[in-house]
């Protein structure tokens, strides 16, 4: 999935959002994105995740994905609905 289409579906329909973006000198994103837990049995806490895109990557794969939706308490989320059919190959 398209990185900028996968943070705007985090912050949309699971309620995480970019806290920081870092741009490193060799190309390398990192992406610091947070949520807000309140539910039992958690009290009220912060919980992070370090998303991070190697130069030139637009794209996070399903594995990296559904991790994060786990990190945020969001593993019901069907990821397979987000992702995009894959690009047609001209013959």
């Amino acid at each position: 999935m398209n990185v900028t289409a996968l943070l705007a579906r985090l912050k949309n329909e699971a309620s995480v959002f970019v806290a920081e973006k870092r741009d490193l000198s060799d190309g390398t994103v990192i992406y610091i994105l947070g949520t807000h837990v309140s539910f039992f049995p958690h009290s009220p806490q912060h919980v992070w995740y370090t998303l991070v895109c190697e130069p030139g990557q637009v794209r996070v794969e399903v594995e990296e994905i559904e991790a994060i939706l786990r990190r945020f308490w969001h593993a019901e989320i069907d990821v397979s609905s987000w992702l995009e059919p894959p690009p047609q190959e001209s013959t």
